[in-house]
């Protein structure tokens, strides 16, 4: 079993238009910032963070593919 990273990021900011949805992630200890863009059930990470856990958990919840 992995144990689960310190530095997990969370989501800090995000937005929904016509076709599209962005959240940002923020990791706190580092003060790094990550982006999930989303379109058409698609989406990409912009400068991922290390665990990106919580990104995929998003993404499945949103029935999307990164």
């Amino acid at each position: 079993m992995q144990k689960a990273l310190a530095h997990a990021p969370t989501i800090v900011d995000q937005f929904e238009g016509a076709g599209f949805y962005v959240a940002q992630f923020k990791t706190q200890e580092l003060a790094i910032f990550s982006y999930y863009v989303e379109s058409k059930g698609k989406a990409i990470l912009i400068d991922p963070p290390i665990d990106i856990d919580s990104i995929t958990s998003l993404a499945d919840s949103r029935k999307a593919t990164i």
